[in-house]
């Protein structure tokens, strides 16, 4: 119920927010996608960190997005993301610096030879569509 509350007063302000409601909705989702990015990206290749320092460059990086949309207007909210991930990424890395898992933890031998194979098949899907595209 609250929520819903919210999405009905939301809905006065999507006009503020941008000239359509799709624009808006990727505006606000791009406040978060930067540092949702880099949470990932810290689960694979910097396990060390730890969750709470991980959560803090969360909310860092959604903050700079939050400062970026207030303070710098001329600032497209498709960098949101960029700067987002940039900021979560280092405030996690520098609050509690460990060695990179390089290279990242593969899968499980049972599980690497059909991923590889979904890989192929998506690329091969990809470079038909593309040959049937610059023949049109």
């Amino acid at each position: 119920m609250g929520w819903g509350a919210f999405a009905v007063a939301f809905s006065y302000q999507v006009e503020r927010i941008a000239p359509t409601v799709l624009e808006a909705i990727n505006k606000i989702g791009s406040m978060v996608n930067g540092p949702l990015l880099a949470l990932f990206a810290i689960a694979l290749l910097a396990p060390g960190i730890g969750q709470r320092h991980a959560i803090l460059g969360f909310f860092a990086g959604a903050l700079c997005n939050f400062i970026l949309w207030i303070g710098f207007p001329g600032v497209s909210w498709l960098w949101w993301n960029v700067f987002g991930f940039a900021v979560g990424f280092a405030v996690a890395f520098i609050a509690r610096p460990v060695r990179l898992a390089w290279p990242p933890a593969l899968p499980t031998k049972g599980l690497a030879l059909p991923l590889l194979a979904m890989a192929i098949l998506i690329f091969v899907v990809c470079l038909g569509f593309s040959w049937v595209g610059f023949r049109a």
